[in-house]
């Protein structure tokens, strides 16, 4: 009957690199397909905090009044 620690520290580590490794070539495969939409989810965040600095608030991702660039 194999113990609860059976595996070695060695063998461990070496199945967390392949994961890794796995992980990493995953994402670099479906980065662009999401990098578009992660730069307008910035741009929304950048737009409600200066809103907010402002006391503003938005109306459908642009500022109503004052500062900040509005989307078109």
């Amino acid at each position: 009957m194999l113990s609860r620690n059976s595996t070695t520290p060695q063998l461990t580590t070496t199945i967390t690199v392949v994961i890794d490794r796995g992980l990493r070539t995953y994402l670099a495969m479906i980065w662009p397909l999401f990098a578009n939409h992660l730069d307008d989810a910035a741009d929304v965040v950048r737009h409600r905090l200066i809103a907010a600095a402002a006391g503003r608030r938005l109306r459908r991702g642009r500022l109503i009044k004052g500062l900040g660039e509005r989307r078109s």
